[in-house]
Order: C-alpha cells, then structure tokens, then sequence
C-alpha cells in the first residue's frame, strides 16, 4: 500500500526523494520542528526518544511502561476490543481511504480497521508498542511520534480514530491535540473513546501496566470537545471498558466530517 492520497501523499511538502521506498513502507521523511529525520528502524518509522519532545514526565512514564509491557497489553487486549464501534466507524468511511489510528499501541485495532475495508496509518510514541504492531502486520505504515505533532500534511486522511488515545496527556492539552488532528482530516468518521471520570493524569493502578498517571472525561466534557471541532450526527455515550467491562466505565463518541 502506498502512502499517497488523491491531496498529493500525506507528508510535509520539505522531503527527500527517498522518503518513500518502491514497497510503499517508509524509510525517512522531514518531520516536526526539533525532529530532522526519522530513520527506519524494525519496519517502522522512528524519530527520537520521548523525552526529546519536552512531554509531561507522567506521559513520558506511561510511554515507557507501553514499551515495557507491549507483548502482554497486547495479548489482553486482543479479544476485548470495540467491534461494534469499529464497524460503525468503517460504514461512516469511504472504503479504501487512509484512516489515522492516533495511538495505536500494538495494532489491536489496525488489523480490525484494515479487514474492515480501510487503510489505517498507525501512530504511537511507544516504540515497544510498535514493534509488536510491526510483527502482527509486518507490511503495515507505522509512525513512531507524539500525536500532538504528527508529520503528516493537512487533509490526508478520511477518518480519524482516537480509542483512548489522550488517556496519558494533560486535560489541557486535549482540546490543541484534537484540533491538530482534525486539520489533517479531509472528511469523515471521528471516533474518541477515553474512560470517564475527573482525573488530570491523577495516579491509578492499570491491570497490565501497574501504577500509571491517567486522565479522564465525563460525558460533557468530551462532548463539548467534539462540538467544538462542529462534527455532525454526534453521539456520546457511556459503555463498558472493553478489558475491565463495569469495573471501568468509558466515555465512547462517533461523529463525522461533511
């Protein structure tokens, strides 16, 4: 699969001509200001560690605990993920399209995405977390970055799906991220799951990662979030987590881009 839209390829207009190999995977490309290159490491594209992107030291903690348990968060999440959310989301894609999977982790969900009909880009900051992506779908376009500054040009994608992926980052960094990730939305489907609650990366004691920082949501702050982007056919509501089931509610949305 080749990372090119009918916009003219979803990477910043600075690169080189070597950027893109002949198999479609990438092997180097200009990336975010501070971040020259990223070099392909493991079949995916890697920048630099997390630390060189002046996060929160509690997100840089939760990366690191993604790294360290990558194979089992993987393995216990590979039979408890949101099917039928995932199948509402395709129906609302244009089949083929490029779908961005901001937070990725292992690539439970790409693999779903992509037999759902889509071409999903998968993004994480946790390099173990792709490499376990990279041995499930060993052909799949994999980015290594922080979703708040991703590489990729304005418009290139034709969804947006974000299952927990603002979990680990400051409340206020949630309504800047998703505003960078809607500008490179063209149109369609934007699906955002986190789990509900009123931390601000407050300490919790995750299943498989032990003790971690974690931020959460109720229904009106992520709704407020998604009318601000002026998505249409919202809908909002409360479901079980699909690891802990009841033990941990989650706040889930579905809206789209026209």
């Amino acid at each position: 699969m080749q990372l090119v839209t009918d916009r003219g390829g979803i990477w910043p207009e600075r690169r080189d001509p070597g950027d893109h190999a002949g198999d479609g995977r990438i092997r180097s490309a200009t990336v975010v200001p501070g971040v020259a290159r990223t070099e392909w490491e493991s079949g995916v594209a890697k920048q630099a560690r997390p630390e060189a992107y002046e996060l929160d030291l509690r997100t840089q903690e939760a990366v690191a605990k993604y790294d360290e348990h990558a194979t089992a968060y993987q393995e216990a999440l590979r039979r408890k993920r949101p099917v039928a959310d995932l199948r509402r989301f395709a129906a609302l894609a244009t089949r083929g399209d490029l779908v961005l999977d901001a937070g990725c982790g292992p690539a439970n969900d790409l693999r779903l995405l992509r037999d759902a009909g889509v071409h999903p880009v998968g993004v994480d900051l946790a390099f173990g977390a792709l490499t376990e992506a990279r041995m499930l779908l060993p052909r799949h376009p994999l980015v290594q970055a922080p979703i708040q500054r991703l590489p990729f040009r304005p418009r290139s994608f034709g969804g947006l799906w974000l299952s927990g992926s603002f979990n680990h980052l400051r409340r206020e960094e949630w309504g800047p991220t998703m505003a960078h990730l809607m500008r490179l939305l063209d149109r369609g489907p934007v699906y955002f799951s986190c789990v509900l609650g009123d931390r601000d990366l407050g300490v919790v004691e995750d299943p498989i990662l032990g003790t971690i920082h974690r931020t959460d949501a109720t229904e009106a702050d992520v709704t407020a979030m998604m009318e601000a982007q002026g998505l249409r056919d919202l809908t909002v509501d409360v479901r079980p987590d699909p690891l802990l089931e009841k033990k941990r509610p989650w706040v889930v949305a579905l809206g789209r881009r026209v």
